[in-house]
């Protein structure tokens, strides 16, 4: 099922919550199993699964992405300052989201809601949202994490990939949590530490947020939303399909926590293997 949403935003920057709408889409699918993409049409806007019980945190957000990224009269696209430091934005929060449905429901946080940024407005946005049925392996991988930790989930990916059985198809890893995320990192520490050490510079971790839960709460909550919670991975004959030097890591932008990474397994119906070209 596809559906199209029109959204009109108030203000030059700022956002809406835009989750009951992603959980009445998937309601009306019918859809019990099989993964939900969200595709924003502009890019001066940006897709979030984030906390949105404090609104204090939320404005942090986008405070602080304005912070990051501020209007500068150099940029070459001479349309708007605004606009440009805009697009800068939506490339960091990304203008698409995709999301596992499991049991009628989105795979999320009890503190994740889906969110529209405005990095522009105000203006007319348009979402699409396509709802598919496809029956998936599941498998939970837990563990204790602690702050600032990049841990390697490769070989655990691997492991639901052998358990499912199937052959080919693509990995669909998911963190329900607010203060965390997930990427594919180069293999190394130093190389990981460094990763580390540049989120901590683009997003300081201080004290004059207005979301004060923990000290390291509120930048969490930031990092995350530039980070991601979501990833997908394709595997071909078993094997997942990484460069010699890749790995699939969560992140940790609090902590310590227990924490754990739903991994979905998706086999491709058809048989096909994936073919290269050059």
């Amino acid at each position: 099922m596809i559906k199209k949403l029109t959204i009109e935003t108030a203000s030059r920057q700022g956002y809406v919550v835009i989750d009951s709408m992603v959980r009445e889409a998937i309601a009306e699918s019918g859809v019990q199993n099989g993964i939900c993409v969200i595709s924003l049409d502009e890019d001066a806007g940006g897709l979030g699964l984030t906390s949105t019980w404090d609104l204090g945190g939320m404005d942090d957000m986008v405070n602080e992405l304005w912070r990051c990224v501020p209007p500068r009269v150099t940029y070459l696209h001479q349309r708007s300052p605004i606009a440009a430091a805009a697009h800068t934005r939506s490339v960091f929060t990304s203008c698409s989201y995709s999301i596992v449905v499991k049991e009628g429901q989105p795979l999320a946080g009890h503190s994740q809601s889906f969110v529209l940024f405005e990095f522009d407005g105000p203006e007319t946005r348009n979402l699409t949202l396509s709802v598919v049925e496809a029956p998936f392996y599941y498998e939970v991988f837990q563990f204790d994490s602690y702050f600032n930790e990049i841990h390697d989930i490769t070989d655990c990916v691997r492991t639901a990939v052998k358990n499912s059985g199937y052959k080919n198809g693509f990995c669909h890893l998911t963190v329900v949590a607010a203060t965390a995320g997930i990427a594919m990192c180069p293999t190394g520490s130093e190389r990981q530490q460094d990763i580390v050490e540049d989120f901590d510079r683009l997003i300081t971790t201080r004290a004059d947020f207005n979301h004060r839960e923990s000290a390291y709460d509120p930048s969490g909550h930031i990092k995350t939303c530039i980070s991601g919670t979501q990833l997908n991975v394709p595997f071909e004959n078993g094997g997942l399909l990484l460069g010699e030097e890749s790995c699939l890591c969560y992140a940790e932008f609090d902590g310590p926590r227990p924490r754990d990474v739903r991994i979905c397994v998706f086999k491709d119906e058809a048989g096909h293997s994936i073919q290269s070209q050059t």
